[in-house]
């Protein structure tokens, strides 16, 4: 699955030529000037999550935009690897989804892309990526919680520690519009959820999907196109939230939902490509 998230974490710094770099008195061991360096050789080290819940107003940006539908972990190392074990996503208390360390088709480890580093000031890195079969909502109510030993360092030597439910991995969506719990579904296959139909990571010709379309502050309209008519819409404009439905009538289906001002000018986009 190929996917492509128009906007994470530190989309205004993307467009950045410059390469990142580490600074004078950090590096992996010491990602941020003013704290304490880690033997990488016996510690894990420093991580972050996203999106997660703002903390003052240092993690703001740590919140989720726009879209999505994916569970990360960066860490400032590039000897990562997934582990064995399981991670949990909640809403309102429940499970709704299982991810294992081992699903290659839902978990894999990346290297970060400059847009990243750039926005963290880190000088290298990779990231941790779990799909979901459901992008974030709005106005979920999640938590996470991620089994010891999810990935390792050092050649598997050493492990993860665990994220309870006590440590606080609230993912959370922030702004004032976006695509809001975006899910493809197959029909056919047995599951006991909405219409018998059953989620699918690999979307292709004759699956469905649904989302709720969030409209707000600057973003007064919205479009949906797919320039390579692998998917169609009923409905291609819209001027106030509510939910939207498509069919996929093409392979490796790709989409666009561009979100204008009062104006009619384009201000942002969430692009989807698999």
């Amino acid at each position: 699955m190929k996917k492509w998230l128009s906007a994470i974490l530190i989309l205004s710094l993307m467009g950045s030529a410059r390469a990142a770099v580490w600074t004078e008195g950090t590096g992996p061991e010491r990602p941020y000037p003013g704290k304490a360096a880690v033997d990488l050789g016996e510690n894990m080290g420093y991580m972050l999550v996203y999106p997660t819940s703002s903390v003052g107003g240092s993690a703001a940006a740590l919140q989720g935009r726009l879209f999505c539908d994916v569970l990360c972990v960066y860490l400032p190392r590039e000897d990562i690897s997934p582990g064995k074990g399981k991670m949990l996503l909640y809403e309102g208390g429940r499970v709704i989804q299982t991810i294992d360390a081992q699903d290659m088709t839902c978990v894999r480890v990346r290297p970060m892309t400059e847009g990243e580093l750039q926005g963290l000031k880190w000088g290298s890195g990779v990231c941790l990526e779990a799909s979901l079969d459901r992008s974030l909502s709005f106005d979920g109510d999640y938590q996470v919680t991620v089994d010891a030993g999810f990935f390792t360092a050092d050649d598997g030597r050493i492990d993860s520690l665990p994220i309870t439910r006590r440590d606080g991995w609230s993912p959370k969506m922030g702004g004032d519009y976006g695509v809001s719990g975006l899910v493809y579904t197959r029909s056919g296959l047995q599951w006991t959820g909405q219409d018998g139909e059953m989620p699918t990571r690999t979307p292709g010709a004759g699956d469905r999907l649904a989302f709720d379309l969030i409209l707000g502050g600057d973003a007064k309209y919205a479009v949906l196109m797919s320039m390579s008519g692998t998917v169609h819409f009923d409905q291609v404009e819209f001027s106030q939230s509510g939910p939207v439905e498509g069919l996929i009538t093409g392979d490796d289906p790709d989409w666009t939902v561009v979100f204008l001002n009062e104006r009619g000018d384009p201000i942002d986009e969430v692009r989807l490509r698999y």
